[in-house]
């Protein structure tokens, strides 16, 4: 049996696609589960759920740890090449998740968002060569590599289509979800980061954008509040039903759509936030 590129993109992918658009937010075996009845019904519910749920960590946990460990290198890359080589004596001018991960941050992924976040890579302003550049390009390094992965992974959605034969490989279907939930992660994270609160780093670039005097000021307080302010965002948007976060991404979707538009990637940034 053979498959035109046509029947295989829209008889294989676009199915799995359709099934992985929100592949953060579902659970891959519940369908399965929707019939049972009964106490035994409830425990094949439960035995559903969670494996449901380990097959949905297996897909997002990898990705997001791929791309947040990128994004810190990317932090840590621009702090060296402009003569800052704190956080490459403190390990973290890498790719290895180890040297990046904050546990903290990886509550949000196991309780199903389609986000986290790392260990801030650290930053002497003293030592970068031309600081007034150097930071807001250190700031930016982070969002511009999670653009650069969501760009490659629409690039590797469109290559996928050139291949017809994956559809008989036992992993064609996990295959695009993997590509799947690489372009909707990085998309998230780029933008994410640039919400103008600590410690993300769209804080930074507000500060950046300040004067001196209230800069300073400014980010004491919030460096003296850690995480506080990250997750009272959270809170505040689990509580709006998603609509801060959804409003904000909304800002920012128009960008993204036309390359997964171009790409043949069946995702809507605009009906998904």
């Amino acid at each position: 049996m053979h498959l035109s590129l046509r029947d295989f993109v829209h008889q294989r992918l676009y199915p799995i696609a359709r099934n992985a658009s929100h592949v953060s937010r579902r659970y891959i075996a519940a369908d399965r589960c929707t019939h049972s009845v009964g106490w035994r019904g409830k425990l094949t519910q439960l035995i559903c759920y969670l494996t449901g749920m380990l097959a949905n960590l297996l897909i997002r946990v990898p990705v997001i740890l791929i791309a947040l460990s990128i994004h810190e290198w990317a932090h840590a890359w621009a702090a060296h090449r402009y003569g800052d080589n704190t956080a490459k004596n403190e390990g973290r001018l890498t790719w290895n998740p180890l040297a990046h991960i904050d546990w903290f941050g990886l509550v949000p992924i196991v309780l199903g968002l389609p986000l986290g976040w790392a260990k801030p890579v650290p930053v002497n302003p003293f030592k970068l060569d031309n600081p007034s550049v150097a930071l807001p390009v250190i700031a930016a390094a982070g969002p511009i590599s999670n653009l650069i992965q969501f760009t490659v992974g629409c690039l590797v959605w469109w290559a996928i289509s050139f291949f017809p034969s994956l559809a008989f490989h036992p992993l064609a279907s996990y295959l695009p979800l993997l590509v799947l939930a690489y372009i909707q992660i990085n998309w998230v994270l780029a933008f994410f980061n640039l919400f103008p609160i600590f410690p993300l780093d769209g804080g930074k670039v507000v500060s950046l954008l300040m004067p001196e005097s209230v800069a300073a000021r400014y980010e004491e307080t919030f460096y003296r509040m850690g995480y506080a302010p990250l997750l009272i965002l959270l809170v505040v948007d689990i509580a709006a039903q998603g609509a801060i976060l959804r409003f904000w991404f909304s800002l920012w979707s128009p960008l993204g759509q036309p390359l997964l538009n171009l790409c043949g990637v069946p995702l809507d940034f605009r009906a998904m936030f």
